[in-house]
């Protein structure tokens, strides 16, 4: 895998770093020192426009909504024998498995959907909760986002490239949230607990 991309990437970025000296090189002749400062501008923004656009969409829309953040709607008192010394839950190691009922009735649901319109708006939407499968409604949920649109250009890679190759490529680096990484733990683990803790 390594072996294809490295060539065929080096191809691309040096086809595009000789189109951005052409390219400068001509506005400064033909329209001095501003005209090579536009052509610049105007390398760094063609293969980035649509992720800047698509990074603004997910932290100043996508992420200020307020279910981004932990809403518990549901308090259950569980049977005494269920909470440790401190008042605290105990619960199954095997909470989250939906083959593995906690008491019959509940789960920690963790499920995703894409949205949005590629390359723009398209995102990941994470659901993360506590879940009664016998009312079909959450005790505890946050959600969370993850951009997936942006760098339109990439898609070139598409055309030699097999779909697992290139999904591959795509998925290197680290993956974004709304939260911090100290945040998302914290509500991870509230969003498994509150709902049972009767403080």
């Amino acid at each position: 895998m390594g072996i294809i991309l490295l060539p065929l990437g080096a191809l691309v970025i040096g086809l595009y770093l000789w189109a951005v000296v052409k390219g400068t090189r001509w506005a400064y002749r033909k329209f001095s020192i501003q005209g090579a400062i536009a052509a610049v501008v105007f390398f760094i923004l063609l293969p980035t426009w649509d992720a800047l656009i698509n990074q603004y969409y997910y932290r100043q829309v996508l992420c200020e909504h307020p279910e981004v953040a932990l809403q518990v709607y549901e308090k259950i008192v569980l049977p005494p024998g269920l909470y440790d010394e401190k008042g605290n839950p105990k619960l199954p190691d095997s909470f989250g498995d939906p083959k593995q009922l906690f008491l019959g009735r509940y789960v920690f649901d963790i499920r995703y959907k894409d949205e949005g319109s590629y390359p723009i708006t398209a995102n990941r939407h994470f659901y993360h909760g506590t879940y009664d499968v016998t009312t079909n409604r959450y005790l505890s949920k946050f959600e969370d986002y993850q951009p997936t649109g942006g760098w339109l250009w990439t898609n070139v890679f598409r055309l030699v490239l097999n779909t697992a190759d290139y999904d591959w490529m795509m998925s290197r680096g680290p993956k974004q949230s709304c939260f911090d990484q100290t945040q998302f733990w914290r509500s991870f683990s509230d969003a498994k607990t509150k709902p049972f803790t009767v403080r």
